[in-house]
């Protein structure tokens, strides 16, 4: 499925620019009527289920929402500032099936990660923690907890769809009711390959 071109519907109106670098689109600019009705559907999980069975949601992140970015301290960084600059600008807004669920049709906004993220979530101290998270990239990260460094987070190949990766933190590791989580691309990698990140979801037992 075009992740773009799925959104868009009936042509408006259509115009030449006197100077095409500065809208970021080439002569004749189109534009269209976008549908919106797949656009509050990327609040929920689609895939994990069966993994998150006897937990519940504690926090969630909606990348790309700036208020609840803001309110969980979300923080990302580059490795090469400008290294990515085409990509930096591309994607922030896909619509995509899921690998393992062709019906489920999701749009959902991001962010392209070239060097990592940070955050800060709620949590029950001594309950293990869940961490689901749509993407539709494959690019290993690292798991950093309460600044204790855990492990690398791998997952399927999800190249042009969604998928719902998982990664479980011991309940050893949870000792207050927040929890700050830092995702660095696995160093090894960093300045190869990007990383989007769309959702973030966060479950413990319940």
């Amino acid at each position: 499925m075009d992740r773009k071109k799925g959104m868009l519907k009936e042509k408006i109106c259509q115009f030449e620019l006197i100077d095409s670098t500065i809208a970021g689109s080439p002569s004749p600019m189109t534009v269209y009527k976008v549908d919106w009705s797949l656009a509050h559907k990327g609040d929920k999980i689609y895939t994990a289920d069966k993994e998150l069975e006897g937990y519940s949601l504690i926090d969630h992140i909606d990348i790309g929402d700036v208020e609840n970015e803001k309110a969980h301290h979300y923080k990302f960084w580059e490795t090469q500032p400008g290294m990515f600059y085409g990509l930096i600008y591309q994607d922030e807004a896909c619509m995509y099936s899921y690998l393992n669920n062709p019906s489920a049709v999701v749009v959902d906004a991001g962010r392209q990660i070239t060097g990592g993220e940070s955050m800060v979530v709620r949590s029950i101290p001594g309950k293990g923690l869940k961490i689901v998270k749509r993407t539709s990239t494959y690019t290993p990260t690292e798991v950093w907890v309460n600044g204790e460094f855990l492990g690398i987070w791998t997952h399927e190949n999800a190249e042009n769809a969604w998928t719902e990766a998982v990664y479980e933190v011991p309940a050893s590791k949870i000792t207050s009711n927040q929890a700050r989580i830092s995702f660095p691309l696995h160093r090894e990698l960093k300045h190869y390959y990007v990383c989007f990140s769309a959702y973030y979801w966060f479950y413990q037992k319940a």
